[in-house]
């Protein structure tokens, strides 16, 4: 049986939006409710922790599905860290609720790997030449053999995430995601599992467009 804290709480800047991204409607369904529904079907998930902001609390509470509801914080780590209080499985996986389409095979995939490995995260391949540029100038051909896009849902050992953030926020350490905290802050080797092309993340209009596609197939 494992948690997941499913973070809600970004403030969709890029894509130029007054309302927050995870409310946008993708067909009959919200982004939010989408990315939800892959936990709420799972019979192995036993709690769903949300994390909103605090002006949208209220909001979250009619309209979708949680365990518990808690209010983010000022950064990606903030919000995790509120969370994990109310963790009470052994295992949680951290999930983006700007990313609808997880996809059952990755979903099943982190299950599998998550009690043998202490942090896994969902990977796809890099196929595209990879530049490094700097003032508008290719510096360097970055080789993109082993390379991978990382995905979430990420999935760890309650206890090891805990320890993670508690070590990040002593040393001010900070991470683009939780597994590369708990790298950073414990020298924990994640396991990496195949992803999927459809768990994008919405992030820009162009990102809505194709997740829009992925609906309509």
């Amino acid at each position: 049986m494992y948690s997941v804290i499913v973070l809600a709480a970004g403030e969709s800047r890029r894509m130029g939006a007054s309302d927050n991204k995870v409310f946008f409607r993708l067909g009959e369904k919200s982004v939010l409710e989408r990315a939800l529904s892959w936990f709420v079907d799972d019979k192995q998930c036993g709690q769903i922790v949300l994390v909103v902001h605090a002006d949208e609390e209220e909001r979250v509470r009619k309209a979708y599905k949680a365990d518990v509801i808690v209010v983010g914080g000022k950064s990606r780590e903030e919000s995790v860290r509120n969370a994990l209080p109310h963790i009470v499985n052994p295992y949680v996986m951290v999930h983006d609720g700007a990313r609808p389409f997880i996809g059952q095979g990755t979903l099943s995939r982190l299950k599998n790997a998550m009690a043998s490995h202490s942090a896994v995260t969902p990977g796809v391949k890099v196929y595209d030449t990879l530049k490094r540029v700097e003032n508008g100038k290719i510096v360097e051909t970055i080789d993109r053999k082993g390379v991978v896009r990382v995905q979430t849902p990420q999935a760890f050992h309650t206890e090891v995430l805990r320890e993670a953030h508690q070590i990040a926020q002593e040393r001010t350490i900070k991470g683009t995601c939780d597994v590369s905290l708990v790298e950073e802050a414990l020298s924990v080797q994640s396991k990496v599992v195949e992803g999927d092309e459809r768990n994008l993340k919405l992030t820009t209009p162009e990102h809505l467009s194709l997740l829009e596609m992925i609906v309509d197939e």
